[in-house]
């Protein structure tokens, strides 16, 4: 198996377990903006909006470089 990706199985693993222990609703403040939301919906959402970023910076990167 691939190092990476025993790697990426692991930190899934302890992110899991991570979010079935805070399983209770917080108070989100952004801005003008409140609204309440279970603490591992964000945990989720913050971890996707990580991984996109992660994912499509380098394309970002590759398009302005220059030749």
């Amino acid at each position: 198996m691939n190092a990476k990706l025993i790697i990426y199985c692991f930190v899934l693993l302890v992110f899991s377990v991570f979010m079935l222990q805070n399983a209770e609703t917080v108070t989100v403040q952004f801005l003008f903006w409140d609204f309440s939301m279970p603490r591992v919906l964000l945990l989720m959402l913050t971890l996707l909006l990580g991984l996109l970023l992660g994912a499509f910076l380098p394309f970002g990167r590759m398009l302005h470089k220059k030749p």
